[in-house]
């Protein structure tokens, strides 16, 4: 269950992420030649991927570890305090793996979100400053 339950939300972030990758690769004329704006749009890019990348990864550990499960299901024994236990002595790699990776690319996928929203409302500076240090504010109450 818990494998399921994270691959169809990790399959949805990453297409999310990978849709909007590429969203500011075409800068507006008043942008074109700034070095900081060309910061900001490759930062964009690089964590739209690594959240791409993470999301993808999960989806991947998540179907190996159904498969095993399925695999095991008639061997495995399944005396175990809590779900977390078995999870941990039988798909320790999966587990933590899932877990990592799903956190990870949604605090990068939020991170990029952020330079979105800076650079969407790049024309009232404070504004835009306000806009993107409370979208990172919200994403560390993840943490």
């Amino acid at each position: 269950v818990f494998f399921s339950n994270m691959r169809v939300p990790a399959a949805l972030i990453a297409a999310a992420a990978i849709k909007d990758a590429f969203a500011l690769e075409s800068p507006p004329a008043d942008v074109q030649k700034s070095p900081s704006w060309t910061v900001l749009r490759n930062a964009y890019l690089l964590l739209q991927m690594v959240a791409f990348t993470s999301e993808l990864s999960v989806v991947v550990f998540s179907t190996s570890a159904i498969g095993k499960l399925t695999l095991m299901a008639t061997t495995m024994d399944m005396k175990a305090p809590s779900l977390t236990a078995l999870l941990n002595r039988d798909l320790e790699y999966e587990f933590i793996g899932v877990q990592c990776d799903f956190l990870s690319g949604i605090l990068c996928f939020i991170l990029a979100s952020a330079l979105r929203v800076r650079f969407a409302l790049r024309k009232d500076h404070i504004f835009s400053n306000l806009a993107m240090w409370l979208v990172i504010y919200r994403a560390t109450i993840l943490l």
